[in-house]
């Protein structure tokens, strides 16, 4: 498995134990709610990132300010999963 995904189940792991010993809910609940909205954040970054990449090489983007939005597909991402 990806070295980022093992990254990302240590974290929500950590944060499922957490939840468990302060509020004694679901480990595995929270669990799988942290490794989805890490996922989701991740996903969003990396779609951030490529955007802001390919609008900073556009050499025409003076003369298409609406391609300005692409930066903000990472943003969209995270609406749409509800993840802040």
């Amino acid at each position: 498995m990806n070295e980022r995904i093992q990254e990302l189940i240590a974290r929500a792991e950590m944060y499922a134990d957490e939840q468990n010993k302060l509020y004694g809910v679901s480990y595995s609940q929270k669990l799988n709610e942290k490794f989805a909205e890490l996922i989701i954040r991740e996903c969003a970054r990396k779609a951030n990132a490529v955007a802001l990449d390919l609008l900073l090489r556009s050499a025409n983007i003076r003369n298409h300010p609406e391609l300005d939005g692409r930066k903000y597909v990472g943003d969209s991402i995270l609406k749409a999963f509800g993840v802040e």
